[in-house]
């Protein structure tokens, strides 16, 4: 595993989070009406407000996240919300059964669920509604960190080598990089083409 490091290309705003804004500006670079499933919306506002403003169809976008008043905004989008618990619940018994997505997103999520085990069952559960050759970004801060407005609790450092296991057990190519927040990283692993 080669992870290459690069600098923020998005100047942060007093309104966004600026490594949260790179994502989805990768992600979204171009105009394309792709199925997207959005895995701890929270921040997946971000990215759904520059999905539509390209031009995409908003009940192609699947959001799920456990705080309702993140996605009583993103209803007003128009988009697909699903209000669950994932702490104790499966996406699989909520999500349409026939959806297919053609990316799967997990943003500066994953790193609050306390162990290893949870944190991959949880990217496995998001995995299997991805298409054959679909894609996934997963991203999370490098460090253990304390977010006591939002959470009140430490969130969990996340084994780098078990999730790049994991996405390219599942994609034909798999890339990783870490992008400057100014104190830390935060690691992107992208996967290509769903196997």
């Amino acid at each position: 595993m080669n992870i290459r490091i690069e600098e923020p290309k998005v100047e942060p705003t007093k309104t966004s989070h600026p490594r949260v804004e790179e994502i989805y500006t990768r992600v979204f670079k171009e105009q394309n009406d792709k199925t997207v499933l959005d895995l701890g919306s929270g921040d997946g506002r971000k990215g759904c407000k520059i999905y539509l403003h390209k031009g995409c169809d908003p009940t192609k976008w699947h959001a799920i996240d456990g705080q309702k008043q993140l996605l009583d905004i993103l209803d007003k989008l128009n988009v697909n919300t699903y209000n669950l618990n994932l702490y104790e619940t499966k996406i699989e018994k909520h999500l349409p059964s026939d959806l297919e997505a053609d990316i799967f997103l997990c943003v500066e999520f994953i790193e609050h669920f306390a162990t290893t085990d949870e944190q991959i069952d949880l990217l496995s559960q998001g995995i299997q509604f991805v298409k054959q050759g679909g894609d996934m970004c997963v991203s999370y801060p490098e460090v253990a960190v304390l977010d006591g407005k939002k959470f009140g609790h430490k969130c969990k450092r996340v084994d780098t080598d078990s999730i790049y296991k994991l996405v390219e057990d599942n994609f034909n190519e798999v890339d990783i990089f870490k992008v400057s927040t100014g104190k830390t990283y935060t690691i992107f692993i992208n996967g290509f083409g769903r196997k």
